[in-house]
């Protein structure tokens, strides 16, 4: 959404060359790899309407942006948040440059299997039935004693 405010409506636009605005930027520059293990940027996009034709090798080829935030940036963000298919970028500094690697689609980390329970926790409520009429005050009635009972077990 803040790509979208930033890049078509011009509202809200981070600094230029901050973190913010560099995540932001997603679009413009392929990659190269480094000697020293990581991704820096190459040349710039030289056709960006490429990329409007459904050709996602396009997309997974470009690592960094070109300095502007444009149509382009909300285009490739907006892809990759969809495809897990899609390859995804974790970018860094490093020594002073701007690097990359390449991260898996999807959210890191393992998956959390939910716990299967035989008792699943429950509470419940119980009380006596008081006949009222029109016009009686609680003072009237008997007093009331509610009961609770709560069942829950620890994995």
């Amino acid at each position: 959404m803040q790509v979208f405010q930033s890049a078509v409506y011009a509202l809200n636009s981070p600094p230029p060359g901050s973190d913010f605005f560099d995540s932001m930027d997603s679009c413009g520059r392929f990659y190269v790899q480094n000697p020293n293990g990581y991704l820096t940027a190459a040349a710039l996009v030289s056709n960006p309407n490429a990329l409007f034709d459904g050709n996602d090798t396009t997309i997974n080829q470009i690592a960094f942006g070109d300095g502007t935030l444009d149509v382009c940036d909300v285009y490739v963000t907006f892809r990759r948040s969809l495809d897990p298919s899609l390859t995804e970028f974790r970018r860094f500094w490093t020594n002073g440059v701007l690097g990359a690697e390449i991260i898996s689609g999807g959210l890191p980390g393992a998956s959390i299997t939910p716990l299967a329970l035989a008792n699943p926790p429950s509470l419940s409520f119980a009380s006596a039935d008081y006949p009222a009429t029109a016009g009686q005050t609680s003072k009237s009635l008997s007093p009331c004693k509610p009961r609770a009972t709560i069942l829950y077990e620890w994995p």
